[in-house]
């Protein structure tokens, strides 16, 4: 049997996705997460402040090297690497120099600048971001994925809902500043919209004293733990569209547009990079101007029919075909 070392974010569950994709196709599959833990203090510090816990780190790298030492990998795949360190990486080398080392960024490298410390060591990188592909040529460009609750979600169909537009999201400064503005004019217009903005608590409170755009906000705004996957699918099922704001920083599509092309509902996004996919049809994929919003456009793209894709263009996008990329470095053209 062949064997991966799958090291990477725990975020919103998508890792045992990577890992049930990994066994489909015989492989047994060791996972660790690329932090620490998943407490949001811990997290927030890492991210805010990561010299605080630098000993947690120093701790956690070494029990990843111990425990890992005598087990023999094909495949190592590290996803983003948010705490790691080119000594760690160059140990975990020395001690697997079989395994193929490949890097896959579901996160901008501006966010998550140290990347670049270490990107060097693995055999193959991938990213997410067109920017950040056209920018770094060591890197390919691999859009994220949707799992099979999404394909369920897109083959059953459905006639009438009870949300036109869905919208949940981790709240980003520019997410935030947004939607206090998208939200109020979609329901004036008549508009039924779902929200659901996330954030760390510790981000919340840094955010309050660091950004202008949340100096007024309130914790009543926010949810502080992460909508379950199981019930996002849920009211996505039973809303006609997706609103995604992509980060201030990035031109790589969010997984939420990767899962609402397989769950086969219509995109309402600020990513006017989404032109550029061969799933882009106008009467499914909205380029929405925040600056110059015309509310009756958007209701009548709403309520008009969309184009149906190929099969094969929403077989592409879905995890198997993404680990296939992974697996075998063919480069699929995406």
């Amino acid at each position: 049997m062949q064997r991966a070392l799958f090291l990477g974010t725990p975020f919103f569950g998508y890792y045992q996705h990577i890992i049930a994709a990994f066994r489909t196709r015989g492989y047994d599959v060791d996972y660790f997460n690329d932090r620490p833990g998943e407490n949001p203090f811990l997290k927030g510090a890492i991210y805010v402040r990561p010299q605080f816990v630098d000993g947690i780190i120093r701790r956690y790298l070494q029990t990843i090297l111990q425990q890992t030492r005598a087990n023999r990998y094909n495949i190592i795949l590290v996803v983003n690497g948010k705490v790691f360190t080119p000594q760690f990486i160059e140990e975990l080398r020395r001690q697997h120099p079989e395994a193929e080392f490949v890097l896959y960024l579901w996160d901008p490298i501006e966010l998550y600048p140290r990347v670049l410390e270490f990107f060097a060591l693995f055999d193959r990188r991938y990213t997410f971001d067109a920017a950040d592909a056209q920018a770094h040529r060591d890197f390919r460009l691999l859009p994220l994925f949707y799992t099979h609750d999404y394909r369920a979600v897109g083959t059953a169909g459905r006639q009438s809902f009870d949300y036109d537009i869905v919208n949940v999201c981790t709240a980003h400064a520019n997410r935030y500043s947004l939607m206090k503005s998208l939200i109020p004019e979609f329901s004036a217009a008549g508009i039924r919209v779902y929200s659901y903005l996330y954030l760390n608590p510790l981000r919340f409170a840094y955010n309050k004293v660091q950004s202008d755009a949340f100096r007024r906000a309130r914790a009543k705004e926010f949810n502080f733990s992460p909508l379950p996957v199981v019930d996002y699918v849920d009211v996505l099922r039973r809303s006609c569209a997706v609103l995604d704001v992509s980060h201030a920083v990035q031109s790589g599509l969010t997984i939420r547009t990767i899962e609402t092309l397989g769950a086969r509902r219509k995109l309402i996004t600020t990513n006017s990079d989404v032109r550029n996919y061969p799933f882009y049809d106008p009467s499914r994929v909205l380029v929405l101007d925040a600056a110059h919003l015309d509310v009756e456009a958007l209701k009548l793209f709403i309520g008009q029919p969309q184009q149906v894709l190929e099969p094969a263009i929403y077989r592409k996008y879905g995890i198997d075909c993404w680990l296939e990329e992974i697996i075998s470095g063919e480069g699929i053209d995406r």
